[in-house]
């Protein structure tokens, strides 16, 4: 999604607050590669591009959907965001 012209597009039109991001792994794969869990950090770069803004922004953002949405952030979250 994050490399098509049109995934590109709707990436713009998101709203901030209402993202969180997910791989689809083991299924879904990246250049021959499975997806998993931890690799969801990598579209910090496409959205911080398409929302005209930095990539610390964007992993903070992110992780504050999800303390919103479940209540808490995993350490492995806070990992994994802050080391893209």
């Amino acid at each position: 999604m994050t490399r098509s012209a049109g995934g590109k597009a709707l990436l713009k039109q998101i709203p901030h607050d209402r993202i969180l991001p997910e791989t689809d792994g083991p299924f879904a794969e990246d250049r021959g590669h499975p997806l998993r869990p931890g690799d969801t950090f990598a579209v910090t770069a496409a959205l911080a591009h398409a929302w005209g803004t930095t990539e610390t922004f964007v992993a903070d953002r992110l992780l504050k959907n999800l303390l919103e949405l479940s209540g808490s952030v995993p350490k492995i979250a806070e990992r994994s965001f802050h080391a893209a």
